[in-house]
């Protein structure tokens, strides 16, 4: 802030130089007449002139640091309700107070829409739909919106030793968090389960430890999500029986009426050759439709008794070259170029049998995907991070519409007219159960990318 910018600081210069001045000049006249005996009464009078001057000028700076001290204190306290400009002062202090008003001023303005804002941010952290808490050096909880109160029934609470005593499952699991992370935890309250999804960054403000946490109820996702699995497979599965049951139906018609007439049984003498071909027919068909029916419900036998895994450390490489081994010769004659650019050794803890029968299911796809492509490509790749391994598998196929790869882990989906649709299901199952998953990453009509997400081995030693 320049000098200009407030009059007092140049008032108070120049009044400063003023007094100054005259006792300067004051003190230059007893020096000449000093020693003149005529003139000892002058000498009493200009040394008391000056002792006077001396005491109004140690006053007058008393008097502005003394005020510049209180104004200081004052904002220190952040007490800025002081009205300078209602005090009863000399013109010297007139553009002192004046410019502490207009810090005052400023201060004011600045508190007012700092309040402003804090107000804002309050009353939108307290409707959103997300609980929001947070807290300060794991001792104190700063904020705590009703959301949150409400999710985890802590009314009131402030002190995080409090909260540790309502809901020890959430405390520890913060206080263990990392600079970020994200869980799924579910809670019982007045008996009913809550699935709750729980999100807590970590960030150092001034030297001091903030953790935020963010806590949402998505049971009624979780519901929503389950509605719609279970309509999607039953569709699947009413249009799977009534596949087989409505030809059934249809020859079991055809039979009766080669073998009655008007609902009364046609004797032996009376069949003919063409009645006895069409129900021997009609039997054939029946018989396939049923076995047809056994082969399906014998798939979702399978696919609802997935086998618990049996966990061991497992080399993905050496499992992927093997399986890779395995179809050479379907690679080979289909023409395609296989590129594999895992590294030697990736590890991971898996049942290498499951496992297997993913990568094969996710092999035959991407085979049957590229029998109609001009460029054929299969390429095996790895992305990594923190804690997870992800193996990519692209393929040049023709790729999959939306509704497709919306629908492809849906139990006995399938567009291929020979499938039983549990194929990746059944992978989706197996992913699920070693912690990991089996996703679409891309899609388009220049091939597939799928990957498999595995949880990275750690080592303790």
């Amino acid at each position: 802030m320049r000098n200009g910018d407030f009059p007092f600081v140049n008032r108070f210069a120049l009044v400063l130089l003023v007094r100054l001045v005259f006792i300067l000049g004051n003190m230059m006249l007893i020096a000449f007449i000093f020693g003149d005996n005529r003139l000892f009464f002058n000498h009493f009078i200009l040394v008391s002139i000056l002792l006077i001057q001396i005491f109004y000028l140690i006053k007058f700076v008393s008097t502005t640091n003394r005020e510049l001290s209180k104004f200081i204190s004052s904002l220190k306290h952040e007490d800025i309700s002081i009205n300078y400009k209602r005090r009863k002062i000399s013109k010297s202090f007139a553009n002192l107070y004046s410019a502490f008003d207009e810090i005052t001023t400023i201060i004011k303005a600045s508190k007012t829409e700092r309040q402003a804002q804090n107000l804002y941010l309050e009353k939108v952290i307290n409707h959103v739909s997300i609980g929001i808490i947070t807290v300060h050096n794991m001792k104190e909880i700063d904020l705590i919106n009703p959301t949150a109160e409400q999710l985890l029934s802590v009314e009131g609470v402030k002190n995080w030793s409090i909260f540790k005593e309502r809901q020890p499952q959430i405390a520890q699991y913060v206080e263990n968090a990392d600079i970020f992370d994200k869980t799924l935890l579910e809670l019982t309250k007045n008996n009913i389960s809550q699935q709750l999804a729980i999100t807590i960054t970590t960030s150092t403000i001034l030297e001091q430890e903030y953790k935020i946490i963010a806590i949402k109820d998505i049971n009624d996702e979780i519901e929503q999500k389950e509605f719609e699995a279970w309509q999607k497979l039953i569709r699947i599965l009413t249009h799977e029986i009534m596949n087989s049951i409505t030809p059934i139906v249809s020859l079991t018609e055809t039979m009766q009426l080669n073998l009655s007439n008007n609902g009364v049984p046609k004797k032996v003498k009376e069949l003919t050759e063409n009645n006895i071909d069409d129900v021997v027919h009609s039997l054939k068909t029946i018989q396939k439709r049923s076995d047809a029916m056994l082969n399906f419900v014998d798939d979702y036998r399978k696919l609802m008794k997935t086998p618990t895994p049996n966990l061991e450390t497992l080399d993905l490489s050496t499992l992927v070259q093997d399986v890779l081994h395995l179809f050479s010769p379907q690679f080979k004659n289909a023409k395609i170029e296989v590129s594999n650019c895992l590294p030697e050794q990736l590890q991971c803890v898996a049942d290498s049998n499951l496992i297997e029968q993913v990568v094969i299911n996710i092999f035959t796809n991407a085979i049957q995907a590229m029998e109609k492509a001009v460029t054929k490509q299969f390429v095996i790749e790895l992305e990594e991070n923190a804690n997870q391994l992800v193996v990519l598998f692209t393929d040049s196929g023709s790729g999959m519409d939306q509704k497709v790869k919306e629908e492809v882990f849906v139990p006995f989906f399938t567009t291929k007219d020979d499938g039983s649709g549990i194929g990746l299901s059944l992978s989706k199952q197996i992913m699920k159960q070693h912690g990991g998953n089996i996703f679409i990453k891309k899609t388009s009509d220049k091939g597939t990318v799928m990957g498999l997400k595995f949880l990275k081995l750690v080592n303790h030693s």
